[in-house]
């Protein structure tokens, strides 16, 4: 059972937060993305954290990020990351999302400029395709 009661606590000192880390595309951080619902990519721990990669910053406030997932998946909507991260991880495409910056908790490392062109140009040919199923 999740603990929505324990998130929202969090979530009120989260919208609260003054002092808001500097981001760019590319970067890796830890984000409070929350307890969400169904199949919804929850945050871990006592802060309801995930690593986000950062895809499209908008402002000094917000961004388009994708969660990541160590998850053992090899499907069109995982991207297999091979920047520096602890674990072997996967860009969750399926999960992409708006996200206000005041989520986002500590930089972890930067996803290669050529590792990340490659990111977005599959995340382009996915939502061009009619069948949004794109050929790999």
């Amino acid at each position: 059972m999740k603990n929505f009661e324990s998130w929202s606590r969090e979530k009120q000192l989260t919208e609260k937060r003054a002092k808001i880390p500097q981001f760019h595309e590319r970067d890796i951080f830890w984000a409070k993305l929350g307890l969400n619902i169904g199949r919804e990519q929850d945050g871990k721990g006592r802060l309801f954290t995930r690593p986000v990669i950062i895809l499209k910053k908008f402002n000094d406030q917000s961004a388009l990020i994708a969660p990541l997932s160590t998850s053992r998946k090899n499907n069109i909507y995982y991207f297999d990351l091979k920047a520096e991260l602890p674990n072997d991880s996967k860009v969750v495409i399926s999960q992409i999302r708006f996200l206000d910056a005041k989520r986002l908790q500590r930089k972890i490392t930067r996803c290669k400029k050529n590792e990340f062109k490659e990111l977005l140009s599959l995340i382009r040919e996915m939502l061009s395709k009619k069948n949004n199923t794109p050929q790999r």
